[in-house]
């Protein structure tokens, strides 16, 4: 059978109790600290981005607005273009008419004249 093993006495009797340490405890704040601020730190960048992100779909999305009304725009302004040179082509007509029957008329009338 095993003999008992002797376990000599301390010469210093220890103390078991945790007390809390103000150095120890001032640290892990500060660890918590620094934490806290690297994760609202990371926390705002995601927020930059997703709203950089949002800028550049808003923007996108006014500049295709933007130009389809300039696309109307030129549309209809070139359409109104086209009736004033339509209108413009048929007063030039309708002169040059009167002109030419002026050229035939005014000879025989001075013809007459004289």
């Amino acid at each position: 059978s095993a003999l008992p093993v002797r376990v000599p006495p301390a010469a210093i009797p220890m103390d078991l109790r945790v007390e809390p340490s103000p150095s120890l405890d001032a640290a892990r704040r500060d660890q918590q600290l620094q934490q806290e601020l690297l994760a609202l730190k990371h926390k705002q960048q995601v927020q930059r981005q997703l709203l950089i992100a949002e800028f550049q779909r808003k923007h996108e999305q006014l500049s295709r607005q933007h130009e389809a009304q300039l696309q109307e725009h030129m549309k209809v302004r070139t359409n109104r273009w086209w009736d004033e040179l339509v209108k413009a082509q048929s007063c030039y007509e309708c002169l040059s008419r009167v002109n030419r029957r002026s050229a035939l008329i005014l000879p025989l009338r001075l013809r007459h004249i004289s």
